[in-house]
């Protein structure tokens, strides 16, 4: 599985842009609460959670999506990045001495470890940000 995410890397990373990846986050997102109360009931029984909880928890998980999708397309997210000024000063004290830029993208395969108390919200915190 670690090999297959490795040699899809390239691919996920250079030939996919943040609004596909966004349309990608929002569906999974859609799916979650178009099956709300199937994945609720799921969730109650492996749990032992009250349904009540459950319901909160599926709706919780799909706002990290929702958020999720979001930074995907803003311009500091993946393939983009931001400059600021160094925290160095020029001779006179006052001016920056330089720029740091920092870029954001994809660089491998990551394990994602997550408790389990909350299943589908841990899931969602840790998947959505990784796509």
């Amino acid at each position: 599985a670690i090999q297959k995410c490795y040699d899809a890397l390239p691919t996920w990373r250079d030939d996919t842009t943040g609004t596909y990846r966004a349309s990608l986050i929002t569906q999974w997102s859609a799916l979650i609460q178009d099956n709300l109360e199937d994945l609720a009931t799921i969730m109650t029984l492996e749990s032992g959670k009250p349904l009540s909880e459950s319901r909160g928890e599926v709706k919780h998980a799909t706002s990290f999506l929702d958020y999720y999708a979001a930074e995907a397309v803003r311009s500091t997210s993946s393939g983009g990045g931001f400059l600021v000024p160094t925290p160095f000063a020029q001779a006179d004290g006052k001016s920056p001495k330089g720029h740091i830029m920092a870029v954001q993208q994809a660089v491998g395969v990551s394990a994602l470890i997550a408790p389990w108390n909350f299943p589908m919200a841990m899931i969602t915190r840790k998947v959505g940000p990784a796509l």
